[in-house]
C-alpha cells in the first residue's frame, strides 16, 4: 500500500474520532489545550468507536442477522474498499460516546471517584467560576452582586461565559434592587451582564423565589 493511499484511508477512516472529539469539546467545560492533547482524543475516540462497533457487528455475525466485515480491514489491506456503512456507524458510535464522555467531564465522576477513595481534593481543571455555576445549586435562584453599578439582581441564571472569556452572564426572571440602599428598583424579563472578575459576585441563597432579599 502506497504512502498517500494509505493517509487517505486514515483521514477517511479517523472520521469517527474527529466528529466524536469535536462534539466533546462542544458539551465539555473550554480549558486551554495542547495540539497533541486533541490528537490523542480523537484516536481514543476513533478506537472507542470502532471497538464498539465491532463488537455490535460480532453480535450481529453470531446471532446470524447481518453478516458484516469486521471494522479497520480496510486500513491495512489497500485491496478492500472504505465502508461508508462502517464510518457511518463508528461516526455515530462515536457522537453516543462524546455526550457520554462529556456527562461525565462536567459532572466530575473521575475526581468524584478520587475523592471518595481520598486519593485527590481537587474539583477539576478548570477554575471555581466554572466549578461554582456547575452546581446543581447554581441552576435555581441566585444573587448576583453588581459592584461596578451598585445593584443587586435576583433571578435564575440561564448562560454563563468559559472561565478564560471576560465574566459573562444571562439571567431570567430579574427582579434588581440596589446594593448599598435596600430598595427594589425594577423587574426585567431577562438581563444580560458583563463584567471583570472581581466587579461582581454570585450567592445562592436558602430561601425560595418570592422570598425577600
Amino acid at each position: 500500500m502506497e504512502l498517500s493511499d494509505f493517509l487517505i484511508r486514515v483521514v477517511f477512516i479517523g472520521l469517527p474520532g474527529i466528529i466524536g472529539e469535536q462534539i466533546y469539546q462542544k458539551l465539555k467545560s473550554k480549558s486551554v489545550r495542547k495540539d497533541w492533547e486533541d490528537i490523542i482524543e480523537i484516536v481514543l475516540f476513533a478506537l472507542g468507536s470502532y471497538a464498539v462497533y465491532g463488537l455490535i457487528v460480532e453480535v450481529l455475525r453470531r446471532c446470524c442477522i447481518w453478516d458484516l466485515n469486521p471494522p479497520l480491514r480496510a486500513l491495512f489491506d489497500s485491496g478492500i474498499k472504505i465502508s461508508w456503512l462502517e464510518i457511518a456507524g463508528a461516526s455515530f458510535i462515536g457522537i453516543i460516546l462524546a455526550f457520554i464522555s462529556a456527562y461525565a467531564y462536567n459532572r466530575k465522576w473521575w475526581n468524584r471517584l478520587g475523592q471518595q477513595l481520598h486519593v485527590t481534593k481537587k474539583f477539576g481543571d478548570e477554575d471555581v467560576w466554572n466549578f461554582f455555576l456547575d452546581l446543581p445549586e447554581s441552576a435555581k435562584w441566585v444573587f448576583v452582586r453588581d459592584y461596578k453599578q451598585d445593584l443587586v439582581y435576583y433571578g435564575w441564571i440561564k448562560a454563563f461565559s468559559e472561565s478564560e472569556r471576560k465574566r459573562e452572564l444571562v439571567l431570567m426572571d430579574v427582579q434588581v434592587f440596589s446594593n448599598s440602599i435596600p430598595k427594589a428598583l425594577y423587574e426585567a424579563a431577562a438581563i444580560y451582564i458583563s463584567r471583570e472578575s472581581d466587579e461582581m459576585s454570585i450567592e445562592i441563597p436558602n430561601a425560595n423565589k418570592g422570598d425577600t432579599k
